[in-house]
């Protein structure tokens, strides 16, 4: 099914790409994509990645082309959302990615805000802001919580930052990155595991120098009954253990480079290293403590508190 013939009709100086991968979303990516136009500019385009969809993704995604100037829909084989993203990346020609996962809304007004910041700013790297998470269910939409960067607002320098947020804000859509801070550093995303947010946030937050917090909640993470996010099989267990087994090998390679305990960067390393040990026997053991380690994965004492002692018991019985 590879077609990678892009459909774009304005080739202006492009300062922004928003990069979507999609598949199998006929009945989500029509809202993603109205939210998506209502912030577009000359100076945005859109890459969105048709990651080999068997129902009418397609279909729909091509009708947007008479809407947006700037649109390349890129059409390959099923190999998941890191290998979409990565196509997305390796065609953005703006000076910043955004990443969005087809489903989700963004706020309007939300790419002239971040934009003013980082086009007066040339040492920000990053900027993040706020995301609600809403459950849809089949009468409506309800609010669940909402992820954040609790009393922050402004620049950062990199370990100014660590030293007072969480350590957990992994979703890559709460971010826009420059694109040479990805390029040069050679980031991306794992190919083949499953929660690589977590292994590109953790080099993310390794390579940067300074992060602007916009607080504010400029986007919505839809959580869809009966998806992939609320029904795990036995298999996808055995995939997201895998995954973190992996994430867990990768950063421990990432800790060989660094060996200055007391410096803050070590001690969130090793942080997202405790969380891809936990999250495998999580997933091995009892499903129903996941809810519970999301929860406590935004909170550094709940998780040191709760978490350090269930690992303490299991590894004492064994």
């Amino acid at each position: 099914m590879e077609d990678q013939k892009p459909i774009m009709k304005n080739n202006n100086e492009i300062i922004l790409s928003i990069i979507i991968p999609a598949y199998n979303v006929e009945n989500t990516i029509e809202r993603t994509m109205k939210s998506v136009i209502n912030n577009l500019t000359s100076r945005i385009e859109v890459i969105l990645v048709n990651d080999g969809s068997v129902d009418n993704t397609r279909q729909m995604v091509e009708k947007y082309s008479n809407e947006i100037n700037n649109l390349y829909i890129i059409n390959q084989n099923n190999q998941g959302s890191s290998s979409a993203r990565n196509k997305g990346m390796s065609i953005a020609k703006g000076e910043f990615l955004y990443f969005l996962d087809a489903g989700d809304l963004i706020e309007n007004d939300i790419f002239k805000k971040a934009l003013e910041i980082l086009k007066n700013d040339i040492e920000i790297d990053v900027l993040t802001f706020n995301s609600q998470t809403i459950y849809e269910d089949e009468v409506d939409f309800k609010l669940k919580d909402t992820r954040h960067v609790d009393g922050l607002n402004g620049k950062f320098s990199r370990d100014s930052y660590l030293n007072q947020n969480f350590w957990n804000l992994t979703p890559v859509w709460i971010y826009i990155i420059k694109a040479s801070l990805l390029k040069n550093n050679k980031i991306n995303f794992v190919e083949g595991i499953l929660a690589e947010d977590n292994l590109f946030y953790t080099n993310l937050m390794t390579k940067l120098s300074f992060i602007y917090v916009l607080p504010e909640t400029l986007h919505s993470y839809i959580i869809v009954k009966n998806s992939i996010t609320t029904i795990k099989t036995k298999e996808q267990n055995k995939k997201f253990v895998e995954s973190f087994v992996y994430t867990q090998k990768y950063i421990e390679q990432i800790l060989k480079e660094k060996d200055k305990e007391s410096d803050i960067l070590y001690k969130f390393i090793n942080y997202r290293l405790l969380v891809a040990k936990t999250a495998q026997i999580i997933y091995q053991e009892n499903q129903g403590l996941l809810s519970q380690l999301i929860m406590a994965f935004r909170n550094k004492v709940l998780f040191n508190r709760y978490f350090l002692g269930y690992l303490k018991q299991k590894f004492k019985k064994n």
